[in-house]
């Protein structure tokens, strides 16, 4: 059986991620975007307990961040934007990794470099990779180390990543690349998400057999999705047979962009490094709630808020801008 990588919560041996800097994908929002990225990266510098390794133009360090020379590793590996738990490797150590074919969330973001990514990173981490042609993004894909992946069926199952495969099919390259012996399937995404519904967005394990995810709050514009999340994952079971038990986080509700339109703004989007863990904010009184309700969670670290509207105009959050890479390997099954 192929080895599952370890749970988000294990041991990392270090994190990618990268600086935007492309007008082409933030247009007027670039230098809102910069500012929110250089507060988060100088709070991982003091508060994550793991290394950083960063990509940037031509390798250098932009001028915000010159202080951090020694604690932030550049990376000259060309990228197209900042969306590295996607268009990155999953590690399943640092000399071990997979990927997927990446055509730019079903067609919708073609950016340079991008669909090669992967690749490009591994070889300049001198990481063995294997790939393979199954369209899929990892902001789209959960799992518990255990052999449980939570994903969902807008994106695995969508003509536009891989047209005609069934579900069998996809739990197949699942079970190949990951180890999956279960797949919990989810529904629809949040509203406006242009992944078209990645799982990041609406759960995630905070520990064995633990699964936060939103809490459907009367009036949100994602309701009836957020309920729907929540049904599935209490029907369900983990690849041992256990029943998943269920934590809330707040619903950030209505977060508009600057033509009003719904942002699909999320608590669940949150990167957990060795020592911390980094949650979205959006200046909302529901921000401190969602920090409370990870705390619970993970005793060991710090809990850090985020500012991250800008970020969020851009198309994701925290766990969309973060790769971890493992320190170690599961044992094979």
């Amino acid at each position: 059986m192929p080895v599952m990588p370890p749970p988000e919560r294990a041991p990392h041996a270090g994190c990618l991620s990268a600086w935007p800097t492309h007008t082409y994908a933030w247009g007027k929002g670039l230098r809102a975007a910069q500012d929110e990225f250089e507060f988060f990266l100088r709070c991982f510098c003091r508060q994550a307990g793991e290394p950083l390794w960063l990509l940037c133009p031509l390798g250098r360090l932009p001028e915000a961040l010159r202080d951090l020379t020694g604690e932030i590793r550049p990376i000259a590996v060309p990228y197209g934007d900042v969306w590295l738990r996607d268009t990155g490797p999953v590690f399943l150590d640092p000399r071990n990794a997979i990927s997927f074919a990446f055509n730019g969330w079903g067609g919708k973001y073609n950016y340079p470099h991008d669909a090669v990514l992967a690749r490009a990173l591994a070889k300049e981490l001198d990481t063995a990779i294997r790939e393979f042609p199954f369209t899929c993004e990892g902001g789209a894909l959960e799992w518990d180390g255990a052999g449980t992946v939570v994903t969902t069926e807008p994106c695995l199952l969508n003509r536009n990543r891989n047209p005609g495969i069934s579900r069998s099919e996809a739990e197949g390259v699942l079970s190949q690349a990951l180890g999956a012996r279960r797949v919990i399937w989810l529904g629809y995404g949040l509203i406006n998400d242009h992944t078209d519904g990645h799982v990041d967005n609406l759960a995630r394990f905070v520990g064995p057999d633990t699964v936060v995810c939103t809490q459907a709050v009367r009036g949100d514009p994602n309701e009836r999705i957020l309920a729907e999340v929540a049904a599935r994952l209490r029907e369900s079971r983990t690849a041992a047979g256990r029943p998943l038990s269920i934590d809330l986080l707040p619903a950030p509700g209505m977060v508009l962009d600057d033509e009003g339109q719904p942002l699909p703004a999320s608590y669940t989007n949150f990167y957990i490094a060795n020592d911390a863990v980094f949650v979205p904010a959006y200046g909302l009184g529901s921000d401190d709630r969602a920090c409370e309700v990870l705390s619970s969670h993970f005793p060991g670290r710090e809990i850090v808020s985020i500012p991250s509207r800008a970020i969020l105009a851009g198309g994701g959050s925290l766990h969309c801008v973060t790769q971890q890479i493992p320190t170690w390997s599961q044992p094979t099954h």
